[in-house]
């Protein structure tokens, strides 16, 4: 039997406009990801040890609970700093989730219009991340630039929720394509 990796939104962003408008939803295929958890009485040790890893992307979760993301070619390297922390349980987390990239002047208003986040800058600051519904969806929202959200939702729910923001950024002449 031969398996064949598919992206969750590969037929749907065949439909997409292949041109980047000024507001644009990326799906990077090439992010890796892993929940990590602090053990109790940890949890200082471990924001220490997550704050020093190079090259990932830190997302609060939850109390004692961080989403970490990365490219796949520095997946290595950032697993065994993980592997490394004391204190913490890892979950590399695979193909179980995917991540989408919403840039532009309207994105705030546009992830507004599908999340109960207060995005103001002055609530949801540039490395600010939370769980939240989004597009009725549950995922993790990062804000990683002044107009750039990371979405991180579980694999199972990126079509739904990829069908639900391209719908609602109709309104501000969103376009999606796949980034590497």
């Amino acid at each position: 039997m031969n398996f064949v990796l598919r992206h969750p939104v590969e037929e749907l962003l065949a439909a997409a406009p292949a041109e980047p408008a000024l507001n644009h939803l990326s799906v990077p295929r090439n992010r890796a990801s892993w929940s990590v958890l602090a053990h109790k009485g940890s949890e200082a040790t471990v924001v220490q040890a997550l704050a020093a890893i190079e090259g990932a992307s830190v997302r609060f979760c939850g109390p004692e609970e961080w989403l970490v993301v990365t490219n796949r070619d520095g997946a290595g390297a950032v697993a065994s700093a993980l592997a490394a922390i004391p204190g913490a349980s890892v979950v590399e987390q695979g193909d179980g989730r995917t991540v989408f990239s919403l840039a532009g002047p309207d994105s705030r208003a546009l992830l507004a219009k599908c999340t109960a986040l207060d995005l103001h800058p002055d609530a949801f600051a540039i490395g600010r991340s939370a769980n939240a519904l989004v597009c009725h969806v549950g995922g993790n929202v990062a804000r990683v630039a002044r107009d750039t959200y990371e979405i991180t939702v579980m694999r199972s729910f990126a079509a739904s929720f990829f069908s639900e923001i391209c719908l609602l950024g109709r309104e501000f002449g969103l376009s999606a394509g796949f980034a590497d």
